[in-house]
């Protein structure tokens, strides 16, 4: 869904809204079309007619100085807490046209608008850097097809490396994986999955680690210091709610606590590893606990589908320590 804002001097803001196969039960609603013939009941036409007819009326008249009042007014057009009536698609496509068009009316950058909107008494970071990123180089789970339940195999460099040499290295990594898995799973290894990361036949995330710290090697990097590797287990979707257990491979169910163990003994065995995001189901609390107060000290716990931006669960989750990091979609 895009949504494009006009002022009244001859500005604009557009801006779009994301889509993902793995989402968490409290996450807003993406609003799609149920006509089956037109792209499989995929279409955003209700959504998009949502942000002309029911978003641009509520908004109309609004001063852009105020990116808190807009969204306010956003949130109380929908009226429900996953905005399952405008659609989390097209409530977000209009705030981020609106926050756009606030900028480009203060002939600012998006990046340092915001920091003024909402940094510390309004203002403004002397320092600005670019965020360290994490390339999903292989894909497992719903992202792909096969026995890897695991989502998304990452790697990172180091965070004191320029980004330009960053991405270097990042695709040097790439394709010298590509060429490992060819060579030793036939080049239908090199198949990609959802999100462009290759999407390999292996039966373990065991598997997939060797090969993704080989290739750093083969690259001329060392693992978990030039290169660190990220995993999005997205648990929740090999959690299994009536037995309580976990198929973190295929026939193999383990409890939370199991799962814990799995992932200690993993750490170990791979010091490289040092980002795991949603490791346990959205809702085993307990055990995310427990989760962090063993390794939260060695690695970064990310909750994702755990808190799915929900300002409610994220206060429950710093007042009960389930984690050490948030990832916060915008």
């Amino acid at each position: 869904v895009y949504a494009t804002q006009y002022g009244q001097v001859n500005l604009a803001g557009r801006s779009s809204a994301p889509s993902g196969a793995s989402t968490g039960s409290n996450e807003a609603r993406e609003l799609r079309d149920t006509d089956r013939p037109r792209y499989g009941g995929k279409g955003t036409l209700q959504a998009s007619e949502n942000v002309s007819t029911i978003l641009s009326p509520a908004l109309h008249g609004m001063s852009f100085a105020d990116l808190n009042a807009l969204d306010e007014a956003i949130r109380n057009a929908d009226g429900t807490e996953l905005k399952e009536k405008v659609g989390g698609n097209a409530c977000t496509a209009a705030s981020f046209a609106l926050a756009e068009a606030a900028a480009a009316l203060n002939g600012e950058e998006l990046f340092l608008y915001l920091a003024r909107q909402f940094y510390k008494n309004g203002e403004v970071p002397t320092k600005f850097k670019l965020p360290t990123p994490f390339f999903n180089i292989l894909n497992g789970g719903k992202h792909a097809g096969g026995n890897l339940k695991i989502q998304e195999f990452m790697i990172s460099p180091n965070t004191e490396i320029p980004f330009p040499d960053q991405l270097r290295m990042a695709a040097e990594i790439y394709h010298k994986l590509g060429a490992i898995l060819a060579q030793e799973k036939g080049v239908s290894a090199k198949n990609l999955g959802d999100e462009g990361g290759y999407a390999p036949l292996l039966n373990t995330p065991e598997e997939a680690i060797e090969f993704i710290e080989r290739a750093i090697k083969d690259a001329g990097y060392t693992p978990g210091t030039d290169i660190r590797l990220g995993l999005d287990a997205a648990a929740s979707e090999f959690y299994n709610q009536e037995t309580k257990t976990y198929e973190v491979e295929v026939g193999v169910q383990k409890t939370g606590e199991e799962m814990i163990q799995y992932w200690q003994d993993l750490v170990t065995r791979h010091p490289s590893i040092y980002s795991i995001e949603d490791g346990l189901d959205e809702k085993d609390y307990e055990n995310w606990i427990k989760l962090n107060a063993a390794i939260g000290d060695k690695v970064q716990l990310v909750g994702d589908d755990l808190y799915t931006t929900n300002p409610k669960t994220i206060r429950a989750g710093l007042e009960g320590k389930w984690c050490n990091a948030l990832l916060l979609k915008v």
